[in-house]
């Protein structure tokens, strides 16, 4: 009888909000039984963190107010300095036994008192390991940060209702729309402004996750300004005519794909140690494939790079490859930005 009430009563739309740092993005799905349908989505581009986050906060509240997004319910997205990932292998225990011994074993890992911190975790389905040990995934991260991300969101006109890491947003993503084959490992990344967080995933679960720092897009621009001698906002406004595929001028043509091709050879070199340090941690001797996200992913060439560098096959996830899109009608541009807020808008069961 609770499973037919839940599934009456369960709610039917709802929004996903991908904070970063340089632009918001929102996607809004319905769902009918075991499907759903995008009903909206959009990107706006702002900075709501740091010295001008009121200028960027009031843009985003200004295009939700105009586009019916204002006191919508939200699933909303952090990704902070304090943010701390752990793989634990626990005594099978009752869950309250088991949320005491996360929190203890976690305090190693973070800056300060663990009760600053809000912790979570999910299990690894039945994999044992020493034994009769279980592995358990905890995540930490200050609850400060959370509170922050929260009031941020009540700024935009949002009604938060949950804050979830990016990596199990990503996770969510993958699970919809690629699914899962027995003995098969995947990396996905997702190329935010300032960081890429990169995780493997296989038989349904997040295996492992850390942060690539250095690899963000700011990171290309800082080094294009410096190399080139030039201001940030001219260093942006050179990646923006890289990533649209137009012409740059004659004096700064033949600099560029130096540069690039060194941010690209940096960025798999990370990405091979991450690799590595996956097939240690779970004894397998290779992961099966690459999916790239995120505004680094819209770099020419990065999917054939790393393909060709790493030898493993590298492509661009798509979110709405098993969503009903049709509302969008083919018109959705790069849709691997649109991967965290897919993931956040998906019903958790």
């Amino acid at each position: 009888m609770r499973d037919f009430f839940e599934k009456i009563f369960r709610q039917k739309e709802s929004l996903g909000c991908d904070i970063g740092a340089a632009s918001v993005k929102f996607v809004r799905l319905i769902r009918e039984k075991e499907t759903f349908s995008l009903q909206s989505y959009g990107i706006v581009e702002a900075t709501v963190l740091g010295e001008n986050a009121a200028v960027g906060l009031q843009r985003v509240k200004t295009y939700f107010r105009e586009n019916g997004i204002s006191g919508s319910k939200a699933n909303v997205n952090i990704e902070d300095k304090s943010l701390r990932i752990r793989r634990m292998d626990l005594a099978q225990m009752p869950d309250g036994d088991l949320k005491i011994a996360i929190r203890w074993n976690l305090r190693e890992y973070v800056d300060g008192p663990i009760e600053k911190y809000t912790v979570g975790h999910s299990n690894f389905g039945d994999m044992k390991v020493n034994g009769d040990k279980r592995p358990v995934l905890a995540f930490g991260v200050s609850t400060e940060a959370v509170e922050g991300i929260l009031h941020m969101a009540k700024q935009m006109g949002l009604k938060p209702l949950t804050v979830e890491p990016n990596a199990t947003a990503l996770l969510a993503a993958f699970d919809l729309n690629v699914g899962w084959e027995k003995g098969k490992y995947h990396v996905m990344i997702d190329l935010g402004s300032t960081v890429a967080n990169f995780i493997v995933v296989g038989n349904g679960l997040l295996l492992f996750s850390r942060p690539l720092q250095g690899s963000g897009s700011e990171t290309l621009k800082k080094t294009i300004a410096r190399e080139l001698s030039v201001t940030p906002d001219k260093a942006e406004g050179y990646l923006k005519q890289i990533v649209k595929g137009n012409g740059l001028p004659e004096e700064v043509s033949s600099k560029i794909p130096g540069i690039i091709a060194s941010f690209f050879s940096q960025f798999s070199i990370e990405v091979q140690r991450s690799i590595d340090a996956f097939c240690i941690m779970f004894h397998v001797d290779r992961v099966d494939d690459i999916y790239l996200s995120g505004g680094g992913s819209m770099l020419p060439g990065v999917c054939e790079y790393m393909t060709k560098n790493l030898g493993v096959a590298t492509k661009l996830f798509n979110p709405f490859a098993k969503i009903d899109a049709s509302v969008a009608n083919g018109r959705i541009v790069n849709p691997q930005l649109y991967t965290l807020a897919v993931g956040l808008a998906i019903p958790r069961k």
